[in-house]
């Protein structure tokens, strides 16, 4: 019996609108899937295929409802994740140097293509996704950091738009212009056939495209998820209006980003609201940005709030005396507008940067901690007939506290010990953690 998986297909599936899969483990297994080699490629039973100079693999899909893709449909294939990532020496992320284009996949309406897409790496290290060649480019940039050494690339459209997937991370939303006949013939590490732009030192595997767009419905309890607080979730921390941030280098390890993706590699949709405001404090005796915000946020109609600040209060000579006053104030105000629940963030140890390497900063950051940890008894003794509604996630333990890994901060990569936010490896494990305790309500 086939099954109807939703959003990203995993390869291995039989949804029945897989019209085309093949692992690319050996050249029987290419053979039988109908795939015709280009160049002289080699394999590897575990890691896939290793195109070479001027190598590919070729499938013609005339006689499969190719015709089907020009409306819409998604395809999925895994590179070794230093291919598709950037270099950089400052936030260790550890990509390839590419000294040509190199083309992850090809497709067009013949053998050669009169129309083509393509999408592949550049010299500069940045991945383009073009349905139609003809069409302008968008230049995304991908991190190794927190990755697997493969990651699933993922393309999927619908009429003219287009989706580009990191490991389920989105990373561009765009529009192209339509042909006919898009996948009549499709080439892996190739361009086209051609006698160039071939992955010349790294493997591909588990190929697989279908006629099904990936489509998402939104779950109602995350519609909206507002992702409220400091920096820890403003806007150099999240994916917005179809392009990144600016303040934020790579397209798939930002905060707000990685919890859509949990969520929706788990077949679950989200609507996400940032409502971040940078260098704002729980405190709000000065009529602080979070305290300010807060009636905006909550004017967007928010299910369920994730909440992470307290670093701007950790970070002061003391704790204001009214922290945990107007910590709770803000805890009451949300619950009184939202049917959801609150996922609170603690506050990670504050010695990325080296201004805040003492032994006062961390017994504020304790001191806020215990503060925020405190919540969900507060709030259930105070309102029996309404418990549960507020959940701590512990990122502070999560990160090692007052040892934390190696690289969970901006500060510790670049080395410079100046900068706490998190870095990318930070932003998945605190977002994966989020997200995993918004998943756990939801299956309740």
């Amino acid at each position: 019996m086939t099954q109807y998986i939703p959003g990203i297909i995993p390869f291995g599936s039989d949804d029945e609108t897989i019209i085309k899969s093949c692992s690319l483990k050996s050249a029987a297994i290419v053979s039988a899937a109908s795939g015709v080699e280009i160049g002289s490629p080699t394999y590897d039973s575990e890691l896939g295929v290793l195109v070479g100079t001027d190598g590919g693999i070729r499938f013609d899909l005339s006689a499969l409802g190719y015709s089907a893709l020009d409306n819409g449909g998604q395809f999925s294939i895994e590179v070794e994740s230093v291919w598709i990532s950037s270099q950089s020496s400052s936030d260790g992320a550890g990509g390839y140097d590419h000294t040509t284009n190199e083309y992850l996949i090809s497709h067009g309406d013949g053998n050669p293509p009169t129309n083509a897409g393509r999408h592949r790496m550049n010299l500069s290290e940045q991945f383009i996704a073009q349905m139609k060649t003809t069409d302008a480019q968008t230049a995304n940039t991908h991190t190794s950091l927190g990755k697997s050494r493969f990651c699933t690339v993922t393309i999927s459209w619908i009429g003219n738009t287009m989706s580009i997937y990191v490991d389920g991370i989105i990373s561009q939303i765009s529009t192209f212009t339509q042909y006919a006949d898009m996948f009549k013939f499709v080439w892996l590490g190739d361009y086209a056939g051609g006698s160039n732009g071939s992955i010349l030192n790294h493997y591909i595997r588990n190929f697989h495209i279908s006629t099904r767009p990936v489509m998402i419905p939104k779950h109602r309890k995350l519609t909206p998820l507002a992702f409220f607080g400091d920096s820890f979730v403003s806007v150099g921390e999240r994916y917005q209006g179809g392009v990144l941030a600016a303040a934020t280098p790579y397209h798939d390890h930002t905060f707000e980003n990685i919890v859509v993706a949990y969520l929706r590699n788990r077949g679950i949709g989200c609507e996400a609201l940032n409502h971040g405001n940078s260098g704002s404090s729980v405190n709000d005796s000065s009529g602080d940005a979070l305290e300010t915000g807060r009636a905006t946020m909550l004017a967007d109609r928010p299910y369920s709030v994730l909440f992470q600040a307290g670093t701007n209060d950790a970070n002061d000579a003391s704790v204001h005396a009214n922290f945990d006053t107007d910590l709770k104030d803000h805890m009451t105000t949300i619950l009184a507008s939202i049917p959801g629940k609150i996922y609170v963030g603690t506050v990670p140890t504050l010695k990325a940067n080296s201004t805040y390497d003492s032994q006062t900063y961390v017994d504020n950051k304790n001191e806020v901690n215990t503060f925020i940890k405190a919540l969900p008894a507060w709030w259930d003794t105070n309102n029996p007939s309404d418990t549960g509604r507020i959940v701590v996630v512990d990122i502070d333990a999560a990160f090692g506290a007052e040892y934390p890994q190696d690289n969970i901060f901006n500060g510790q990569v670049s080395g410079a010990l100046d900068d706490l936010h998190p870095s990318a490896k930070g932003n998945i494990i605190r977002a994966e953690l989020f997200a995993q305790k918004i998943l756990s309500d939801l299956e309740q």
